[in-house]
C-alpha cells in the first residue's frame, strides 16, 4: 500500500492508482557532507526519475474514463514525454507527443529514437500554446483521447508527490536519514515542488523546499505552484475532510532564479561543474538541462551554514541507451531527423 493510502485509507476507493513505482526509493548520504541524496532514478525500473510517480496518477485516471489513448506535451528531450511513452506503452495505451524544440543534445537525440519506439505518434510543433489545437485535432479522431499537460503538472499528477512526501516522513522515521532542515529540487512545470510542499505540511514536516528554476518563469512561478497546492488539497479534501485544515506556511518553500542561466536546455558553467562532482563523489550520472543546475544550487549551500540538506534526484539516467541506439535513424519520422546529426 502506498503512503497516501496507508496515511489516508478512504483514497485507495476514490482516487485511482495504478501502481508501477518501486518505493521507497533509496536515500544515501553524499560524501562526507551533511547532505542527502534521494534516489529516484530508481522509482520504477528500467526507467524512473520523478514523472512516474505523477503518471500512477494520471494513467489510472485516464484508465478509469475508458481513454485508450494519451496526447501530452514536451520538448524534443522531454523526460516527462519519454516516461508517458514508456509506461503508458506498456499498460496499454497508445501515446501521441507533441515535440517543441529544444538544443540538441545527446539525451535529445536518445529521447527521440525512444519515442520512435514507444510512442504511436509524433508531431513536430513550435510552441506549447498549439496544445489546444492540436488537441481538438486529434479528438476528432478519437474523442476519447486523455490530455495530459506539460510535465504531468496538475492537481492529480502533484498527489504523486504529496505521496513521496509522506514516503519521505516515513524514511525519517525509520532513521534512513534525519529530518531534512532543506529539500533542493528542480523545478519545472511545478507539480513535484507543489505536491512535495504539500505533502511535508500533510507528514508535519518542517522542511522546506528550494526548487531550482530550469525553464522560463511563465511556466515556473508561485502562482503556478499555489494554484497546484490548492487543487491538489482541495482534490483530496472531497475524500478527506481533515485535509481542508492543512496549512502551508508562505516560506514553506521558495523558487531559487539563479541558476538558470541562456536558457530551457542551455548549460551553464555551474551545472556543468555538478554533473562532474557527483560523478566522482557519488557515482551519479546527472544531466545539463535539470538535475545539473540544481546540484549546483545544492553544492552552493554546502559551503554555508545548514542543517541536513537533501538533493531530490529527478532524473532517470540514461538507462534506455542501449535499446535507444538499436533504433535506426529511419524509424525516426523525416520531419524529426535533423535533430539526429
Amino acid at each position: 500500500m502506498i503512503p497516501l493510502h496507508a496515511r489516508f485509507p478512504a483514497l485507495a476507493a476514490a482516487v485511482p492508482h495504478l501502481p508501477f513505482t518501486a518505493g521507497p526509493t533509496p536515500v544515501e548520504r553524499f560524501g562526507r557532507h551533511d547532505a542527502w541524496i534521494k534516489r529516484d532514478d530508481r522509482s520504477a525500473l528500467p526507467y524512473g526519475g520523478n514523472k512516474p510517480r505523477k503518471l500512477e496518477f494520471l494513467l489510472a485516471e485516464a484508465r478509469r474514463k475508458g481513454a485508450d489513448r494519451i496526447l501530452t506535451v514536451g520538448g524534443t528531450g522531454s523526460n516527462h514525454c519519454l516516461a508517458t511513452s514508456f509506461h503508458g506503452s506498456r499498460h496499454g495505451f497508445k501515446v501521441e507527443l507533441l515535440l517543441i524544440p529544444q538544443p540538441v543534445t545527446d539525451h535529445v537525440r536518445m529521447s527521440l529514437r525512444l519515442y520512435a519506439k514507444y510512442a504511436a505518434k509524433m508531431i513536430r510543433g513550435t510552441t506549447y500554446d498549439q496544445a489546444e489545437r492540436v488537441l481538438a485535432e486529434r479528438r476528432r479522431e478519437y474523442p476519447a483521447i486523455e490530455y495530459f499537460p506539460i510535465g504531468g503538472s496538475t492537481p492529480l499528477g502533484a498527489l504523486g508527490f504529496v505521496n513521496a512526501a509522506l514516503e519521505l516522513a516515513g524514511q525519517v522515521q525509520a532513521g534512513a536519514l534525519p529530518a531534512p532542515e532543506r529539500i533542493v529540487i528542480a523545478a519545472g512545470t511545478c507539480g513535484t515542488l507543489a505536491g512535495l510542499t504539500l505533502g511535508l505540511a500533510i507528514a508535519g514536516l518542517p522542511t522546506r523546499v528550494t526548487g531550482i528554476r530550469v525553464v522560463d518563469q511563465v511556466v515556473t512561478n508561485r502562482a503556478t505552484v499555489d494554484g497546484l497546492m490548492r487543487g491538489a488539497q482541495d482534490l483530496l479534501a472531497r475524500h478527506v475532510p481533515e485535509v481542508a485544515r492543512v496549512t502551508v506556511a508562505p516560506d514553506a518553500y521558495e523558487i531559487d532564479e539563479r541558476w538558470y542561466g541562456e536558457g530551457y536546455g542551455h548549460p551553464t558553467p555551474e551545472g556543468t561543474a555538478a554533473i562532474r562532482r557527483f560523478a566522482d563523489e557519488a557515482g551519479l550520472p546527472l544531466e545539463p538541462t535539470y538535475t545539473g543546475k540544481t546540484a549546483a544550487a545544492l553544492l552552493a549551500r554546502l559551503d554555508a551554514p545548514h542543517g541536513p540538506l537533501l538533493y531530490w534526484h529527478t532524473f532517470a539516467g540514461p538507462v534506455l541507451g542501449d535499446e535507444a541506439r538499436s533504433v535506426p535513424d529511419d524509424a525516426v519520422p523525416p520531419e524529426f531527423r535533423e535533430f539526429l546529426k
